[in-house]
């Protein structure tokens, strides 16, 4: 699946407004580099405030 294919199957859904993104991810975080890992992405996109 291509991510074109991809967006057009989740976006009629919208879990960007179903997930709480400003929010530590539920468990099984594995591991402290894990969380540190996401944590990084999400304010690198701006999905989480620096």
């Amino acid at each position: 699946m291509h991510v074109l294919e991809a967006d057009a199957c989740f976006a009629p859904v919208r879990y960007d407004l179903l997930i709480d993104d400003t929010q530590p991810p539920p468990p099984p975080v594995t591991s402290t580099e894990d969380l540190a890992w996401i944590d990084e992405r999400l304010r690198a996109t701006g999905a989480r405030p620096v």
